[in-house]
C-alpha cells in the first residue's frame, strides 16, 4: 500500500549514522553491516532515546554509485566515534510518502515519488554537477522492519525529499556547485568511510 505524496515540515533532528560509498546492488548487504554496527556502538555507549533507521542518499553519480548515510534518530546529539558520528538533519519542507510492504519495491516508490514532483512542478532540493546529483536531504525512514514483524508485507517505510525552498527556486538561474547553496547542508561531512 502506497500513500499519497502530502507535504510535511521537519524540524531539525539528530542522528548517528555510518557514511559509506556504494553500489546499488551492495545496498542491502552494507545496511544489514552498518546497521548491526550502530546498534553495537548505541549499546556499548548506553545510548538511551534512538529512533527508527533510516538512509540518507547524499549524492547518486551518472553510474549509479551511491554516497549514503545509514543512521538512526536520536533524542539529542551524541559523540560519535570511531566510523560512526554525530550530525543533524536540516530542517525543511519534504515530500513524503510512505510504503507497507517489501523493501525490494522502494526503487519504484522513490521513481513515482520523483514522476510525481515533476508531473507536479516540484523542486528538489539538488545540486547537478557532471558526476551526478546531490541531495539536501533525501532519506527513507525504516519505521516497521523485519526486527519487528516477519513478514515483509508489513514493513513500512517513509520516503522523504526536501523541496528547494521559493527563493532558492528562483535564484537557480546560475549552475549549481557542490558547496555553495543548499549543497552547504552536506558539504561539512567526511568523506574517509
Amino acid at each position: 500500500m502506497l500513500t499519497l505524496p502530502a507535504k510535511v515540515r521537519r524540524k531539525k533532528q539528530p542522528y548517528l549514522y555510518i557514511r559509506s560509498r556504494l553500489s546499488r546492488r551492495n545496498l542491502a548487504k552494507q545496511a544489514i553491516l552498518f546497521y548491526g554496527e550502530l546498534r553495537d556502538f548505541v549499546a556499548a555507549r548506553g545510548i538511551t532515546g534512538v529512533g527508527p533507521g533510516f538512509m540518507r542518499y547524499m549524492a547518486v553519480d551518472r553510474n549509479g554509485g551511491l554516497d549514503m548515510e545509514f543512521g538512526y534518530f536520536t533524542d539529542r546529539l551524541h559523540t560519535g566515534g570511531g566510523p560512526v558520528r554525530a550530525s543533524m538533519l536540516p530542517s525543511g519542507t519534504f515530500m513524503s510518502m510512505e510504503w507497507t510492504g517489501p523493501f525490494e519495491k522502494l526503487r519504484e516508490v522513490n521513481a513515482m515519488l520523483n514522476g510525481w514532483a515533476d508531473h507536479n512542478g516540484v523542486e528538489w532540493d539538488t545540486v547537478e554537477t557532471p558526476d551526478g546529483v546531490g541531495y539536501g536531504c533525501r532519506i527513507e525512514i525504516y519505521h516497521v522492519t523485519p526486527r519487528h514483524v516477519s513478514s515483509p508485507e508489513q514493513f513500512r517505510t517513509e520516503v522523504a525529499i526536501m523541496v528547494r525552498s521559493v527563493a532558492e527556486q528562483h535564484a537557480a538561474d546560475e549552475p549549481a556547485q557542490f558547496g555553495a547553496g543548499s549543497a552547504s547542508s552536506f558539504s561539512h561531512l567526511p568523506m574517509d568511510n
